[in-house]
């Protein structure tokens, strides 16, 4: 790990300086100089994302100079490194003030156990805010060569079209905002080595060596066998085909806009006139008309509605939390969300004690067992996850809990899972009926802690172990209708 010192942050200025010419403008992307020009020219708020690792602090500088120390920094601290991340916070706010660039620590309160695509989406979330706030309209991203290789395998074992197969993309709009990824044409190494000639610190994230996250797998097992296979320059390779592809994607982008503009009636899309396209054109048809309704919507989503297009099936359906397609035989229509009764607010109750609710369902927290006890209805396999969970008192501490219906926020992590997912996310994925997602009852402790879902697993936070002494029994007894 490169860590800060105070020797190390001295003359930053004059090394961005000596930066620039190891890596002067004329070897940034091409597509990025015409907006950084502009910007310089103009004056526009230009603002660099910061973590304090390698790449960004590259970035940082490099945009220094360029702009002549115009730019703004923002730095997320997301807290999931403990102390690690305060001193994270701590580097980025020195490295900014010994360079005179105005800051902006941002702080998020993450979950430990979060999955990376949920960081990722938070720390997006408080940035878009502060740059509406600011009224700033670039964004700069350090992203690099590696970058392109490791998103390319990742989204292409995941399933992916070409436009996420051509990410991440040197410049990208997002509502107002233009995100600029200027050094997608340095190598990992090579933003290493220029730091190290200049004696420029940075801070290393030991989360990035960590096997958790497929990423950092790909990073640390795929890439080096990759390279090792290819018998030239593997990075220079991706780099050209990101390339093609986001033309190639772009070039499409134009039809697909073209055939949007004849294929929509109103809010509804002729089926008659979809139907006159190739099947890629259909597929980003359906995508702009979804994204421009705010819908979300997966690969899957798509490629079903297309086949019974294609057998002109009528069909409803779900994509989602309350969000329904009806595929008839003219037109694809979005229905109005169902207005379910059953959904509840929270609902409090005690230890040894029932919880009836608006449904006619019930919950029930009975007495203590002790862990042999439940060793033993385990064994002769008693416990039916569906209607009944199994929590360590010890973790719980409290004997006061809350039942309601879920919302857009809450995620849970069902034992035996390496991290959390989005409830809705799972009750989809375990393909549980939208009346009974709307109605079924999280089950939380005082301090809003999911410890269990009917249908599903107990938390694997609050799960019963060998150090467990006492356990309590939760009991679902679902609706009679």
């Amino acid at each position: 790990m490169e860590e800060s010192s105070h020797k190390n942050l001295r003359d930053l200025s004059s090394k961005a300086e000596t930066l620039y010419s190891l890596y002067p403008f004329e070897n940034w992307h091409h597509r990025t100089k015409e907006e950084l020009s502009s910007a310089r020219q103009e004056n526009h708020q230009v603002v660099v994302s910061c973590s304090g690792g390698a790449d960004s602090i590259f970035s940082l500088l490099l945009i220094h100079h360029y702009l002549n120390g115009s730019q703004h920094c923002i730095h997320v601290n997301h807290g999931v490194r403990g102390e690690n991340s305060e001193k994270d916070a701590s580097f980025v706010k020195e490295f900014c003030d010994k360079i005179n660039c105005e800051s902006s620590i941002l702080s998020l309160q993450i979950p430990v156990d979060s999955n990376e695509g949920f960081l990722r989406d938070k720390r997006k979330q408080i940035i878009r805010l502060e740059l509406e706030r600011m009224g700033a309209k670039y964004l700069v991203q350090g992203h690099q060569k590696d970058d392109i290789a490791e998103s390319f395998l990742w989204r292409l074992s995941r399933g992916s079209s070409p436009s996420g197969l051509c990410s991440p993309k040197p410049v990208q709009k997002h509502g107002n905002t233009i995100f600029l990824r200027p050094f997608l044409t340095a190598s990992r190494a090579e933003i290493r080595n220029c730091l190290k000639q200049l004696a420029i610190p940075w801070r290393e994230d030991e989360t990035n060596n960590s096997p958790r996250y497929l990423r950092n797998r790909i990073r640390a097992q795929v890439l080096p066998q990759w390279k090792s296979c290819i018998d030239r320059e593997l990075l220079r390779g991706v780099e050209s085909s990101r390339d093609l592809i986001e033309e190639q994607n772009d070039a499409m982008q134009v039809w697909i806009l073209d055939s949007y503009n004849h294929c929509v009636k109103g809010k509804d899309l002729s089926i008659k006139e979809l139907q006159k396209q190739p099947l890629a054109v259909q597929r980003g048809v359906l995508s702009e008309w979804f994204s421009s309704s705010n819908i979300h919507f997966t690969l899957q989503n798509l490629s079903e509605i297309i086949k019974n297009i294609q057998t002109k099936d009528k069909k409803k359906f779900n994509l989602g939390d309350n969000t329904r397609v009806e595929l008839g035989s003219n037109l694809l229509k979005i229905l109005d969300p169902v207005k379910d009764s059953r959904a509840f607010v929270a609902n409090s109750f005690t230890y040894n004690s029932v919880l009836f609710l608006p449904d006619q369902s019930s919950i029930a927290v009975g007495k203590h067992f002790t862990q042999t006890d439940f060793e033993s209805l385990k064994k002769q396999k008693k416990v039916d996850p569906r209607f009944e969970a199994w929590i360590c008192f010890e973790k719980i501490k409290s004997r006061s809990f809350v039942a309601r219906t879920k919302n857009e926020e809450d995620r849970y992590q069902k034992l035996g899972s390496k991290g959390s997912k989005k409830v809705a996310k799972l009750m989809i994925d375990q393909k549980i009926p939208i009346h009974i997602r709307n109605s079924l009852p999280l089950i939380f402790n005082h301090l809003g802690e999911i410890l269990w879902i009917p249908g599903f697993p107990p938390s694997e936070k609050f799960k019963v172990d060998h150090h467990s002494t006492k356990v309590i029994r939760l009991t679902y007894s679902p609706s009679p209708t």
